[in-house]
């Protein structure tokens, strides 16, 4: 997949909450990836998650900006991979975005409009880009190498609606 950073110097960004030297098994909703360093100014953490696309190239989401605060950093539930996607492999990204990569990442939307593509109720649908490669602007720092378990197939969204729903 991508090349990352080999050495490493106090304040380069590392992911801590997840070791890569071991198996890594995972939820389809990761509660928090997190790790330490700090970025130049005018640049920002994204995780990005690395898989095998369905005709064999490799793809890459960009998942959720981190919150970085004092040398720390984390990004709270991440969805990785679809539903039928338990037992593949997929990378996690700490990305370096500049500013104007930033801006399209975070402001990027698809319109279905006029589309006779099945859509669910508003909000329910997620639809997102995925990249061959990294665009120019975004660099990976650090990654880590995880698989998805065989049992938890609930996405971020709809394991928090089901917290909600219970009865108390």
């Amino acid at each position: 997949m991508a090349f990352y950073v080999d050495r490493f110097h106090e304040d380069d960004i590392r992911v801590t909450s997840l070791k890569d030297n071991q198996a890594v098994v995972i939820p389809r909703c990761l509660p928090t990836l997190q790790g330490t360093g700090v970025l130049e100014e005018g640049h920002h953490l994204w995780i990005a998650i690395e898989f095998p696309g369905r005709t064999g190239d490799n793809r890459i989401v960009f998942a959720r900006e981190a919150t970085m605060r004092n040398g720390t950093w984390r990004a709270d539930k991440l969805t990785v991979g679809g539903a039928d996607r338990t037992g593949e492999t997929y990378v996690l990204a700490a990305v370096d975005v500049d500013g104007p990569t930033h801006g399209m990442l975070a402001t990027t939307v698809i319109d279905m409009f006029p589309d006779d593509a099945r859509t669910l109720e508003p909000g329910a649908d997620l639809w997102r880009f995925s990249f061959h490669g990294y665009p120019t602007g975004a660099e990976p720092l650090d990654a880590v190498t995880v698989t998805r378990n065989a049992k938890d197939h609930l996405t971020c969204a709809e394991t928090a609606a089901a917290g909600r729903s219970k009865p108390e």
